[in-house]
């Protein structure tokens, strides 16, 4: 392990990238709230959301017709091509696709070394995890029950997710809804549209609560082309201390400069890893959660439990965030 972290930390110093030891500094200080995007389902046997879209393409319609939509899948802007598919063969149809390739329950076994969820569970004391994902990865791994689960069609009142999520119950936020149950998936323009683009829906409140009073650290989320990243940019923009973290594949040379500025205007902070060099991810949480140091240093979650309130960030000032941050999940903080 010690080999592989210090081929990871030669990869940030050979691009460049002296923030990062600060970003996992910063998030092993405070309870964090992980994020999970599709990325992060693909050891367990699920299709990446790009691959289920082209399947949906290969199998509903005929060579002379797929052009266009591959030439949308080839650009990422997976939510003006879900909307097409969906004009094209009615609705329901597409999420009865998301049923079928997404609503299975045996799920693959995973080796230890790219079973990030155990770990989480496991090493820490993070218990809400928040994922757009329509598989059932998250409560089969972990064996979270279905009164643990919320979907946008259950949630009736943002304040008892909030109250759990602040008393530190365990609880699974499926913002998008899951393949078991059709009626609940957000997945095209009319439905995301209902769901962010209205004022005071439950799901908004959800959102922004997540954004403004905790950390949130994505994984395996592309970041890009939807009215949920649309959304935590206005969020972003209001704030000048919110910042959240994310484990990022590094760019090409050709994209990091883009890659860079689409991150700042939402306020997250990288933590790179070598591209398609998966199992960085798991070293990265271990760094984060200090079972290893970074420099052949090792903090104790003790040491850093007793110190996390005087730690400085932010260039060298306690931020706001911050300090609200830890107060606030450790339920020292009343809205």
């Amino acid at each position: 392990m010690k080999d592989t972290i210090a081929e990871l930390e030669k990869f940030w110093e050979l691009k460049g990238e002296k923030n990062v030891k600060m970003y996992i500094d910063d998030l092993s200080k405070f309870t964090f709230v992980p994020f999970i995007g599709s990325g992060m389902s693909v050891p367990f046997g699920c299709p990446t959301w790009s691959n289920f879209l082209s399947k949906i393409i290969n199998d509903f319609f005929e060579l002379s017709e797929r052009e266009p939509l591959i030439d949308l899948l080839k650009k990422e802007e997976f939510l003006e091509l879900a909307d097409k598919l969906n004009d094209i063969l009615g609705n329901g149809v597409v999420e009865e696709q998301v049923r079928n390739e997404f609503g299975f329950t045996d799920i693959k076994r995973v080796n230890k070394d790219r079973n990030y969820l155990s770990f989480l569970k496991n090493k820490s004391s993070i218990n809400t995890f928040v994922t757009t994902n329509f598989d059932s990865v998250i409560e089969t791994s972990l064996g979270f029950s279905a009164d643990k689960i919320y979907l946008p069609s259950n949630l009736l009142k943002c304040n008892d997710i909030v109250d759990k999520i602040r008393h530190g119950e365990s609880c699974i936020i499926k913002l998008h809804g899951t393949a078991s149950q059709p009626d609940s998936i957000i997945l095209t323009g009319k439905t995301f549209e209902a769901m962010y683009k209205r004022e005071n829906t439950a799901l908004q409140e959800l959102v922004d609560y997540l954004w403004n009073r905790t950390v949130l650290l994505f994984l395996g989320c592309g970041l890009k082309n939807d009215y949920l990243v649309e959304h935590l940019q206005d969020l972003a923009s209001t704030k000048k201390v919110n910042w959240h973290y994310a484990i990022l594949p590094y760019p090409n040379e050709t994209e990091i400069i883009k890659r860079r500025r689409e991150l700042a205007a939402l306020k997250i902070r990288p933590i790179w890893y070598e591209k398609g060099n998966h199992e960085q991810i798991l070293i990265i949480l271990n760094l984060i959660t200090g079972d290893y140091g970074l420099q052949g240093s090792l903090e104790t979650n003790e040491q850093k439990r007793s110190s996390e309130l005087t730690v400085n960030v932010n260039n060298g000032n306690i931020g706001t965030q911050t300090m609200l941050n830890i107060k606030y999940l450790n339920g020292n903080i009343n809205q």
